[in-house]
């Protein structure tokens, strides 16, 4: 997979805003507990559970699309395969099909954000509310064509057709869009690295004299003091070879960018050939999803 895709990868105010908590097991917030995370770019508030796996699963499923459409409410579907999701977030137990990517999803889905963006980088201000993932089905052909699976011959591949939620969808058409490859970002082994990542990736240039570290991490999770300030810096000093491969170098108490390796333009949401068909199976939520533990339909 190269750097620069035609598929976006991103955009800029949710790797800004705190949306995605900055570790690999992120804790469930509950809806009277979420609150307000201010930043200088907006600010957001989340009711569920959103880690780094999560964003490397948006990530993922964005820049392997095969197909998109637009539906009427403002919604947007994407076709994807889900062998492809497996290796574009860093493959081995975490995105596993039998349990891992479908955990996510399921956060996904049941996670209720909401975010109002400051003007910024002549993108106007703008608000959503909603979920990032509305449901997933899986569907048997592409365009009317079967794909053939490489891991059992002679049988087609399952893909998955994933609806979008309208707040995800908001930031596709009004946000800066962002392209590069997910997967350095994916195999780093700390969730505070992911998150710095994604924030320093975020910028056309750096600031003057690069960012500082500590800075850098209250940024992405907060204000962080003590053994917790640490231990944080120590994650991203041990992920420091694998950031470079990221284009995020760390030079002792200070953090920069490499060029090059983004590609950063106005919101508006590529139209990808391709009429993604509903089907029954859904992996999704309603009022009556909502009241199960865990949704079904991908097998």
């Amino acid at each position: 997979m190269s750097a620069l895709a035609t598929h976006p990868t991103t955009t800029v105010l949710q790797s800004r805003v705190q949306l995605f908590q900055p570790v690999l097991r992120p804790k469930k917030i509950e809806c009277g507990a979420a609150r307000w995370q201010e930043t200088a770019w907006g600010r957001c508030r989340v009711a569920g559970r959103l880690g780094q796996r999560h964003a490397c699963l948006q990530n993922a499923i964005l820049h392997t699309a095969l197909g998109q459409h637009e539906e009427s409410d403002g919604g947007i579907t994407v076709l994807t395969d889900p062998y492809k999701l497996r290796v574009a977030t860093g493959g081995g137990p975490q995105a596993n099909y039998g349990g891992g990517i479908k955990r996510l999803i399921e956060d996904m889905i049941f996670a209720t954000i909401e975010i109002v963006a400051m003007p910024c980088g002549g993108r106007a201000g703008f608000s959503a509310a909603g979920h990032l993932i509305d449901h997933v089905v899986q569907v048997p052909t592409y365009m009317g064509r079967e794909i053939p699976d490489p891991l059992h011959p002679g049988a087609a591949r399952r893909l998955w057709a994933v609806r979008l939620g309208v707040c995800l969808a908001a930031l596709l058409k009004h946000d800066l869009i962002l392209y590069y490859d997910p997967e350095p970002i994916a195999a780093l082994g700390h969730g505070i690295s992911q998150a710095v990542a994604r924030h320093v990736l975020s910028h056309k240039r750096e600031p003057h004299g690069g960012w500082k570290l500590d800075r850098l991490i209250e940024v992405v999770g907060g204000p962080t003091g003590g053994q917790a300030l640490r231990h944080r810096r120590q994650e991203l000093r041990d992920d420091a070879a694998a950031l470079r491969a990221c284009g995020v170098l760390v030079r002792g108490d200070r953090v920069h960018k490499s060029s090059g390796n983004v590609q950063q333009i106005p919101g508006g949401v590529p139209q990808i050939p391709g009429i993604v068909a509903q089907i029954p199976g859904a992996f999704s939520k309603s009022p009556a999803a909502a009241a199960l533990s865990a949704p079904s339909g991908l097998g």
